[in-house]
């Protein structure tokens, strides 16, 4: 089973121009900051906004073509959605509220209820069956809107933001079991998230969306390790260069923007275009400058500081933006404080250089 997805729209002055593939039994994240599209991808799958150009086709079904003339409606489409809104209907229970999809394509009430009875056992709903929406806490309404979306038994999963509305108690559990439900599907799976650490856990694949285009994808460790954008670099917390290799009195050197950084031995040939990341923890940071010049020191102002359980992140308004991690106790120590002039200090031999 495989979905192929050309989705060219406009939304006011957004335009949304996306090419996707998957494939079944694979899980894919798309990521990307609000207003990248994500969720308007979504809403043009299952069909409640209509794609101006290209063509939607699941399993050599086409879905939809403005060129051929097809569109199918959204209750025809093997789609099962779970809306970043959750969209349940206030007004019916939880049980039919689940067994919704399948009454919408013709099944008896009894029949619906009937397929509706073993998800929301599956789910650890059946005490809460004849609740309705306004009296489910937050993660008992994910659970649901879940449910909702396998009942119609699909052939493809598109689920936005499924832990959005969770609270941090309710997140985990409910993550784990979001896990469990997509490896136990064996359709294709379409997982759209901001949150970088539910990507890394969910996903095979991840796709990353920015101004309606997709700018980068690929297996989950690759795109972690070898961001191609700023926004994607600040998901995992690496600083992205943008750059030049070049030798200076014989010794390989990274030059980007204001920053001059000895290597070792480089193998990419003098002059390439270059991105490098550079990792938290090989920045060191300084409160006073050094008594000598020094390559690879960059100085400028804390833009933000992060606090983490072991330790914190410090964003410098640098050139390039850099990011340190330091010990909670060295905030405390150095006085670190945002709009504080630093320092910085990059090993050379912690950056990861690849082709631009």
């Amino acid at each position: 089973m495989s979905l192929h997805a050309r989705v060219q729209l406009s939304r006011g002055s957004f335009e949304l121009d996306v090419e996707l593939s998957a494939r079944a039994g694979e899980t894919i994240c798309l990521l990307g900051p609000n207003g990248s599209g994500k969720s308007t991808l979504v809403e043009a799958l299952a069909g409640l906004l209509e794609i101006e150009s290209g063509e939607i086709v699941l399993d050599q079904q086409t879905i939809e073509s403005p060129r051929a003339g097809v569109r199918l409606p959204p209750q025809l489409r093997p789609f099962g959605v779970m809306f970043q809104g959750l969209w349940l209907f206030p007004h019916l229970s939880v049980l039919d509220n689940v067994a919704f999809g399948p009454r919408a394509r013709g099944m008896s009430r009894s029949e619906a209820r009937s397929r509706a009875e073993p998800l929301l056992a599956r789910l650890d709903l059946e005490r809460l069956a004849d609740r309705k929406p306004p009296a489910l806490s937050g993660g008992e309404a994910q659970r649901v809107a879940l449910a909702r979306a396998l009942a119609v038994e699909p052939r493809a999963l598109l689920l936005d933001e499924p832990l959005s509305a969770l609270d941090l108690e309710a997140r985990p559990r409910t993550r784990s079991l979001l896990q469990q439900m997509l490896q136990a599907f064996d359709g294709i799976r379409l997982v759209i998230t901001h949150d970088p650490l539910e990507a890394l856990l969910l996903a095979d694949r991840l796709v990353i969306l920015e101004e309606g285009r997709i700018l980068q994808s690929g297996p989950a460790d690759e795109v972690r390790r070898r961001p191609r954008t700023p926004y994607v670099a600040s998901l995992t917390g690496v600083s992205l260069l943008r750059g030049e290799l070049r030798r200076k009195h014989g010794t390989p050197c990274l030059f980007a923007e204001d920053l001059e950084l000895p290597l070792p031995e480089a193998t990419m040939v003098e002059g390439d275009a270059v991105l490098a990341t550079v990792a938290p923890n090989a920045v060191e940071l300084s409160t006073e400058p050094p008594q000598h010049h020094q390559r690879g020191l960059l100085a400028g102002e804390i833009e933000s500081i992060e606090l983490a359980a072991s330790h914190t992140l410090v964003r410098l308004a640098t050139r390039p933006r850099l990011c340190a991690e330091v010990s909670s106790e060295a905030v405390s120590r150095q006085g670190l404080r945002p709009g504080l002039r630093v320092w910085a200090s990059v090993d050379g031999g912690a950056v990861d250089i690849y082709p631009r």
